[in-house]
């Protein structure tokens, strides 16, 4: 299991989170605290409100790792893992590629969550 990732990570992806957050955010009605959530991994223990699930599924598209119909892109999300977890960030990708959900944001909600599951020390803060 991959070290807790508390420093600064570099990549595609986070060159365009602070613009991914406020787009997606500001669609979605979702309070910056959910945001920090997201980043940090860390999961409710009760089911989210639609909306955020929503957010997740925004900033996903937005990083092209999933499309507006909630189907997977497993090589652009590939792209996306910051080279400081290259690793184990590919192989967290795999193990939950095919996640399904009830709707496109809930798809999204369902692989973050697997993501998670998958290792919890991993996040993106």
């Amino acid at each position: 299991m991959a070290k807790p990732c508390s420093q600064g990570f570099s990549g595609r992806a986070f060159e365009r989170a602070k613009e991914v957050d406020e787009k997606c955010r500001n669609e979605h009605n979702v309070e910056r605290a959910y945001f920090e959530k997201f980043i940090k991994a860390e999961i409710e223990k009760t089911e989210p409100p639609h909306n955020y699930k929503c957010f997740v599924k925004c900033v996903m598209v937005e990083l092209l790792a999933l499309n507006e119909e909630g189907e997977f892109n497993i090589d652009e999300e590939l792209e996306n893992v910051p080279p400081e977890i290259l690793e184990e960030g590919h192989r967290i990708i795999k193990a939950c590629h095919g996640t399904q959900g009830a709707d496109a944001c809930d798809a999204a909600y369902q692989m973050h969550r697997c993501y998670h599951r998958e290792n919890p020390s991993v996040s993106i803060q």
